[in-house]
C-alpha cells in the first residue's frame, strides 16, 4: 500500500476490482447515461441493474443513475429509494448532494414535503447544489406552514442567485408570502439587498442593478441608505454612461464619511475616463482630507496612478504611487505602488535604487516583484563592479522562483563563464538572510494515500467507461476534500488530455496545486511537467513556425497563454481559435495569403496556425526580430510599442518589458518567455508524434491569374486585438 497517511478505508472500496479498460460491460454503462439523458429510461434500468452487481465500487453512482430513470419514469417511490446508497455511502460520495436534491424534488412531488425537508437535511450544506436545493426547500416548508421559514429561503434564492432562473420562481413566491404574512413577513437585511445588486452588476446587467439600488433606498436609513444612493449613481459609470454618472454623484448630498469616500472615489474614476484631470484631482485632494485611511482612496490612488503610467506622466503618477505605498503598507495594493516608485528610480539610475530594491523586500516578502527585485539588484550589483554578491542574488531567484520569467534570466546569467568563480561569501549575504520570503512547496509527494488511491480507481473505471466527466467529478471532490493532490492533479490532468482536452488539463493542475511554478524542475516527474505543458498539434505548429522563421517553442508558449491549446476557444471580445485571431483580422490576413476565408475556419487547427504564425512572424520583422516588441503587439495593439520605447534609454530587452505600463501586456511576455523556456526544456531532442491537427480539409489556397504586368502592393499591417485572462 502506498501514501503518506495509512486511514482508514471501508472494506468495500478496498475489495475494488482491478480496472479492466478493455471490458466490454464497460461500455454499456455509458449507454445506460446516455439513455437516461435520451428519456429511455427503460432502457437504462435494463442495463443498470446487472452491471451494478458487477462493480460495486461504483455503487454510489448506479444508484444515482438507477434513481435518475425512476424519475424519468415517473416512478417518485423508486426514486427515493433508490438514493439511499448514495446518502449512506462512507467516506461521502460526490453525488450525495446531486441525490438529496433528486430524492427530495421527488418527495414533493409525492406529496411528502416533510420528507423532503428531512432528505436535504441528510447532506450538508456545502454539499448541496444551489439554488435549486433553496428552492426545493422553500416549496417544502412553505407545504408544511411554515411560510416564514419558507420566506427566508426564497428571500436567499432571490438576493444571492438573481440571475437564475429560480429566481423568478423566487419573485413571485415572495410576492405571495408577503402579502399572506403581513406583518409576519421577515424583512431582507440590507445586506441581502446589496447583495444582490452587487450579483447584478458581476452579471453586466447595470440597468438591473440601478433599479434594485432605487428600490431599496426607501427602505433604508442611515448609512446603508447613504451607500445605496451613492452606489445607484456609480452603476452608471459601470454602465459607461460617465456624463450622467458625474452629474448624478456631484449632486449628492452624503453625511456619512464612508460613503462619501465612496462617491468622491467614483467621482475620481468618472472624471479619468472623461479626461477631466482638474476633476479627478480635486476629488482625490478632498478624499485625503475627509477620509486619509479609507479603502476608497486607496483603490482612488491606484486609478489615478495608473491613469497618468499609461501616458508616462512621471511627475503626477508617482505622488499617488507613494501616498499609497505610505499610508496603506499593510494593504496588497501597496506592494503594486511601492514597485512603480522603485522601478522609477531605477530607470531614472538613481543611486538609491539598490536600497529600494532591498527595501521592496523586506518591507513586501510576499510581493509579486520579489523575484524581480533580486533580479535588479544582481544587475545593479553587477554595474557596480561586484560580480560574487550578482551571482548570490541570482542563485536566490533560482531558489524561490525556479519556473518564472527572471529566474529564465538568472540561469543564462550564472552559466556564463567565470559567475560561479570568486568569493565564496558576498556582500549581499546578510541582506538574504535577513529575507522572510513566503515558505512553497519545494518537495512534493506524488504518492497516494490509501483514500485518493480508491477515488482514482473508481475515475479509472468511469474513463474505461467513456464518462471521462463523470471520471473528472469523483477526481474534483477528492481534491477537494482530501489529500494527496499532487497525484489527483495528476490523474485529474491525463483524464482531460486522455480525450485531448488540453485546456481543462492545464486548468486542473493550476486549479488543484496552484503553487506548481514554485517547484524545482526535478522534483517533479516528467509526465507532470508535460501535462501542465502539453505540445498538442506539434507537426503543424514546427512546421508553421519553421515557414515563419519562428522559434517552434516561443508558438507553442504563445498558444498555451492565448488559447490554452483549445481550438474552439473565443475570447470575451470575439478572437477565436489556438492563435485567436479577430475575425476582421482573420479575413485580411486569408486574403493576403490567398486562402479562401469563412469565421467558422478560424476554429480549424491548421488553418488558424497558419494565420497566426503569418502575423507573429510580420511582427517580429516588423520590430526588427525583437521578439518582446513583436509580443507587446500581438497583446496591446502595433501602435503601442514604438511608443513605449520612446519612454526611456533602455539598457536591454528586460528593462523595456518592466517599464510597459499594461500590467496585462507586461505579465503577458513574461510568461511566455518563460512557457517558451519551459517547453525547450520539456521538448528539445524530441520528435514530434504523428497526429492529425484538423478533421476538416484546410481551405484551398485562391489563385487569380494576372491580367497583365502588376507591382506588388506593400502589405498593409494587420492590429489584432483580444482580451485574455491571466494564466499561469
Amino acid at each position: 500500500m502506498i501514501g503518506r497517511r495509512a486511514a482508514a478505508v471501508p472494506l468495500l472500496f478496498l475489495l475494488a476490482p482491478a480496472i479492466q479498460p478493455q471490458d466490454a460491460a464497460l461500455t454499456r454503462l455509458k449507454q445506460a447515461v446516455e439513455a437516461i439523458d435520451a428519456g429511455q429510461p427503460s432502457t437504462a434500468l435494463a442495463v443498470l441493474a446487472p452491471l451494478a452487481r458487477r462493480y460495486p465500487a461504483l455503487a454510489d453512482y448506479f444508484a444515482f443513475w438507477t434513481a435518475q430513470a425512476h424519475v424519468a419514469a415517473k416512478d417518485n417511490v423508486a426514486a427515493v429509494k433508490a438514493v439511499e446508497p448514495v446518502l449512506r455511502q462512507s467516506p461521502e460520495s460526490p453525488l450525495a448532494g446531486r441525490a438529496a436534491l433528486l430524492a427530495a424534488a421527488a418527495l414533493l412531488d409525492l406529496n411528502n414535503p416533510q420528507g423532503a425537508i428531512t432528505m436535504l437535511a441528510r447532506v450538508a450544506e456545502p454539499r448541496l447544489p444551489q439554488p435549486g436545493s433553496l428552492a426545493v426547500l422553500a416549496q417544502a416548508r412553505e407545504q408544511v406552514g411554515d411560510q416564514v421559514a419558507a420566506a427566508i429561503a426564497w428571500q436567499t434564492v432571490f438576493f444571492s442567485y438573481p440571475v437564475s432562473q429560480e429566481a423568478k420562481e423566487a419573485a413571485a413566491a415572495l410576492a405571495r408570502l408577503e402579502a399572506a404574512l403581513g406583518a409576519s413577513y421577515p424583512p431582507p437585511m440590507p445586506s441581502s439587498r446589496f447583495e444582490r445588486a452587487e450579483r447584478l452588476i458581476g452579471a453586466r446587467r447595470y440597468a438591473d442593478a440601478r433599479a434594485e439600488y432605487f428600490g431599496m433606498i426607501p427602505l433604508l436609513e442611515g448609512s446603508s441608505r447613504e451607500f445605496a444612493r451613492v452606489r445607484a449613481a456609480a452603476t452608471l459609470h459601470r454602465g459607461r454612461k460617465d456624463q450622467d454618472a458625474d452629474a448624478e454623484l456631484q449632486n449628492l448630498d452624503i453625511q456619512d464619511t464612508e460613503a462619501n469616500a465612496e462617491r468622491l472615489h467614483w467621482l475620481a474614476a468618472t472624471a479619468r475616463r472623461l479626461d477631466r484631470l482638474p476633476s479627478m484631482e480635486s476629488a482625490l485632494a478632498e478624499l485625503a482630507r475627509s477620509a486619509p485611511e479609507s479603502p476608497w482612496r486607496l483603490r482612488a490612488l491606484v486609478s489615478a496612478g495608473d491613469g497618468y503610467l499609461v501616458e508616462n506622466r512621471q511627475a503626477e503618477y508617482l505622488p499617488h504611487y507613494e501616498a499609497c505605498a505610505s499610508v496603506f503598507p499593510g494593504e496588497a495594493r501597496a506592494a503594486y505602488c511601492h514597485w512603480k516608485v522603485v522601478w522609477a528610480s531605477w530607470l531614472a539610475r538613481s543611486p538609491q535604487a539598490a536600497d529600494l530594491f532591498k527595501k521592496h523586500l523586506l518591507q513586501f516578502p510576499s510581493s509579486e516583484k520579489a523575484g524581480a527585485a533580486l533580479y535588479w539588484l544582481s544587475q545593479s550589483a553587477l554595474s557596480s563592479g561586484d560580480p560574487a554578491a550578482a551571482r548570490d542574488y541570482l542563485a536566490e531567484l533560482n531558489r524561490h522562483f525556479p519556473n518564472f520569467f527572471y529566474s529564465v534570466l538568472a540561469r543564462q546569467i550564472l552559466s556564463q563563464p567565470g559567475m560561479q568563480n570568486g568569493p565564496k561569501t558576498s556582500t549581499a549575504q546578510p541582506f538574504l538572510a535577513s529575507l522572510k520570503l513566503p515558505a512553497r512547496e519545494r518537495s512534493p509527494d506524488f504518492t497516494t494515500s490509501p483514500a485518493a488511491l480508491v477515488r482514482i480507481d473508481r475515475a479509472r473505471l468511469l474513463r474505461s467507461a467513456g464518462l471521462e466527466q463523470w471520471a473528472e467529478t469523483e477526481l474534483r471532490f477528492a481534491a477537494r476534500n482530501g489529500d494527496s493532490p499532487w497525484a489527483l492533479a495528476m490523474e485529474l490532468s491525463e483524464t482531460a488530455a486522455s480525450r485531448r482536452d488540453f485546456a481543462r488539463s492545464i486548468r486542473y493542475i493550476i486549479g488543484t496545486v496552484p503553487g506548481y511554478l514554485f517547484l524545482p524542475r526535478d522534483a517533479a516527474p516528467a509526465r507532470f511537467w508535460r501535462l501542465a505543458f502539453p505540445f498538442p498539434f506539434r507537426a503543424a505548429i514546427e512546421k508553421y513556425a519553421r515557414e515563419r522563421s519562428i522559434d517552434p517553442y516561443l508558438l507553442a508558449a504563445l498558444i498555451r497563454q492565448e488559447s490554452v491549446f483549445d481550438p474552439a476557444a473565443v475570447s470575451p471580445v470575439g478572437a477565436i481559435g489556438l492563435t485567436q485571431i479577430m475575425p476582421t483580422t482573420g479575413r485580411s490576413l486569408a486574403r493576403r495569403l490567398k486562402l479562401g476565408y469563412r469565421t467558422a475556419y478560424l476554429k480549424r487547427p491548421d488553418y488558424n496556425l497558419r494565420l497566426g504564425t503569418f502575423y507573429l512572424g510580420n511582427l517580429i520583422a516588423s520590430f526588427d526580430g525583437r521578439v518582446e516588441d513583436a509580443l507587446a503587439a500581438y497583446n496591446a495593439g502595433p501602435s503601442r510599442p514604438p511608443k513605449w520605447r520612446q519612454w526611456g534609454e533602455f539598457r536591454d530587452a528586460q528593462e523595456f518589458v518592466e517599464t510597459i505600463p499594461f500590467t496585462q501586456t507586461r505579465d503577458y511576455i513574461q510568461i511566455i518567455l518563460r512557457n517558451a523556456d519551459i517547453y525547450r526544456w520539456l521538448y528539445a531532442g524530441t520528435s514530434a508524434p504523428p497526429e492529425t491537427v484538423g478533421s476538416e480539409p484546410a481551405p484551398k489556397r485562391i489563385v487569380k491569374k494576372p491580367a497583365g504586368k502588376s507591382a506588388k502592393k506593400p502589405a498593409k499591417k494587420s492590429t489584432k486585438r483580444s482580451s485574455r485572462k491571466k494564466k499561469k
